[in-house]
């Protein structure tokens, strides 16, 4: 049976989770955007670039006036645009970030939560199987003593009795 905490912190974390890719959607077209511009960008500088080089090779074209002149001003719109761009981009790139860290700390606490119901849980085992332990070399011992074999014909494993003894001596510190 899961824990309304639980329940409740794995809802969290599906809300966290949605809104995490939602602000990933958004920055994403967000920078597909800006990427675009730029790649405009520099598809007029390869092109400016192209004229300016047969300029200098003497290849002279009436155009190239024009051309430069029609690429110099779509230059400085799109750079405009793209300074736009990225000044859009950064509360996008905020909320990304947050949303990122929301989705963490939920994360972490619907572990906490099923970390503190499974200790719960152990912890309740535990204390049935002491009481069953207990009461179990206690029905031993009273059947070795009537049998009159030694009293002590069973004790914990090593293994068993170490963890106790380690848990005993953490409890009174």
């Amino acid at each position: 049976m899961t824990s309304i905490v639980i329940q409740n912190a794995a809802q969290a974390v599906a809300e966290a989770r949605q809104a995490a890719e939602e602000a990933a959607a958004f920055l994403a077209k967000a920078n597909d955007e800006t990427d675009k511009v730029a790649r405009r960008i520099a598809a007029l500088n390869v092109k400016r670039a192209t004229i300016i080089s047969a300029r200098q090779a003497a290849k002279d074209d009436p155009e190239h006036g024009a051309k430069l002149a029609t690429i110099q001003a779509d230059t400085e719109i799109l750079t405009e645009l793209l300074e736009r761009c990225t000044a859009d981009a950064v509360p996008l790139r905020t909320a990304d970030a947050e949303a990122r860290r929301l989705r963490a700390f939920a994360e972490q606490q619907l572990q906490k939560a099923v970390d503190e119901e499974l200790l719960g849980r152990l912890l309740e085992h535990a204390a049935k199987l002491d009481g069953l332990l207990l009461e179990t070399a206690s029905q031993i011992a009273a059947v070795g003593q009537r049998l009159g074999v030694r009293p002590n014909c069973w004790a914990p494993s090593r293994a068993l009795h170490e963890v106790l003894h380690r848990l005993h001596l953490q409890r009174l510190s």
